[in-house]
């Protein structure tokens, strides 16, 4: 295993975590998305003090945040559908671009959007 697989497991495995209670509905967006940037900063910030590991951190960190939205719009859409079989009024009835942007702007700014 090289670094850079090292790096990003251990991370996966962080963020795995805070997936588990995001889902189990302990963290809210406002939380949750926030302490995503947190630890995956962190990592990056770990790169840029080891010079001689040898890896981008801008790299780490778009792999990491992709792999984030990834993971949470397909939670979303799973909950939206989820919410329309209940026949459930749905908050996240948005358009696949809504939730691309509400992720981003939470990811970016630490708030909901406007």
């Amino acid at each position: 295993m090289n670094c850079i697989d090292g790096i990003e497991g251990v991370l996966r495995c962080i963020l795995g975590e805070f997936q588990e209670r995001y889902v189990t509905g302990t963290l809210d967006d406002s939380d949750f998305i926030p302490n995503l940037r947190v630890v995956i900063d962190g990592a990056a910030r770990f790169l840029e003090q080891n010079e001689e590991i040898g890896i981008a951190p801008a790299i780490l960190q778009n792999v990491m945040h992709q792999a984030c939205k990834k993971w949470w719009m397909e939670f979303a859409n799973t909950q939206r559908a989820k919410d329309a079989e209940e026949d459930k009024e749905s908050p996240s009835g948005d358009s696949q671009e809504y939730l691309d942007h509400y992720f981003d702007h939470i990811y970016y700014h630490g708030t909901y959007p406007d």
